[in-house]
C-alpha cells in the first residue's frame, strides 16, 4: 500500500489549460476559462488577477488580492468579461437552435407554453 492519493482518469488525463481570452485594464486582468462539468456541460467563467513588480525589478508576479485603487479597473474587466461570456452563451444557444442543412428548426419550449393549471 502506498501513501499516494488515488488518481482518477479525469485527473490523469487533464492537460494544463490556457484561458480562451484575457481582458486587461492596467495591472488588472480577467482570464476567461472554458470549463466542463463531470456530466459534460460546458460553460465559461473568469478569474481575476493583479500583476505586480518590485521597484528594483528583481521580482514580479500575480496576485488575487486588490487595493481600493484597483476598483475602477476591476469593474471594467468584470463588465467586459460578463459581456464576452454573455455573447458567447448567446452564440452557443443560436448554434443549438439552428437547423442542420435540410432539417427542421428545433426551438426549445418556452415557459409560456407550459400549462400550469
Amino acid at each position: 500500500m502506498t501513501n499516494q492519493p488515488p488518481t482518477s482518469k479525469t485527473t490523469a488525463s487533464r492537460r494544463p489549460q490556457s484561458p480562451i481570452k484575457v481582458i486587461r485594464s492596467g495591472a488588472i486582468a480577467a482570464s476567461i476559462w472554458r470549463r466542463q462539468t463531470s456530466t459534460g456541460f460546458e460553460y465559461l467563467d473568469f478569474s481575476l488577477s493583479r500583476s505586480w513588480k518590485l521597484k528594483n525589478g528583481e521580482r514580479e508576479g500575480y496576485s488575487q488580492n486588490f487595493f481600493d485603487s484597483n476598483a475602477d479597473a476591476l469593474a471594467d474587466v468584470i463588465r467586459q468579461a460578463r459581456d464576452f461570456i454573455a455573447g458567447h452563451s448567446a452564440a452557443v444557444a443560436d448554434q443549438q437552435t439552428t437547423p442542420p442543412r435540410g432539417g427542421p428548426r428545433v426551438t426549445p419550449p418556452s415557459s409560456e407554453s407550459v400549462d400550469r393549471a
